[in-house]
């Protein structure tokens, strides 16, 4: 029985989803502590489909400076009214190469907005939405899109 447990289990995993790598509270207010019911499965949909496999890529641990925000959370570090932490679609990221972290998700490719800071990575993905792949790189000004998997200015 034990390995039909074990069978069950993995079949499980290959057809749900999981975060393999990261854990909910990584992702909680940084003010409240808290994470609605809704933020947090999309979150769980940001972790699957661009954080867990850059991560298995990357092979070092990608740390989570900023996940969902409360509206009071937002509004003290200067997010935009309608960021894409408010609904738990995006994170701010760092990792021991940034820059090795940038390429992996232009090649993993799904996701909505790439931003690129000096000393962090936003990164964000849509469920609901096509995803714009959109690249925002705050340390030269520029914005281009990914298509295709190929760099297109805007």
């Amino acid at each position: 029985t034990l390995k039909l447990w074990s069978a069950k289990r993995k079949l499980t995993r290959m057809l749900v989803k999981i975060m393999k790598y990261f854990k909910i509270k990584e992702f909680t207010c940084k003010c409240c502590g808290k994470i609605p019911a809704e933020a947090q499965k999309k979150v769980t949909t940001l972790v699957d489909n661009l954080l867990d496999p850059a991560r298995e890529v990357l092979g070092y641990p990608i740390y989570v400076n900023s996940g969902y925000r409360c509206e009071k959370n937002n509004e003290r570090v200067g997010g935009v009214r309608n960021s894409q932490h408010r609904l738990g679609e995006a994170a701010d990221l760092h990792c021991k190469d940034n820059k090795a972290l940038i390429e992996v998700i232009k090649q993993i490719g799904d996701f909505d907005q790439l931003i690129i800071y000096r000393t962090f990575v936003h990164v964000s993905y849509r469920s609901f939405e096509r995803n714009r792949r959109m690249i925002i790189d705050k340390t030269t000004g520029s914005v281009s899109y990914l298509v295709d998997y190929d760099i297109y200015e805007k």
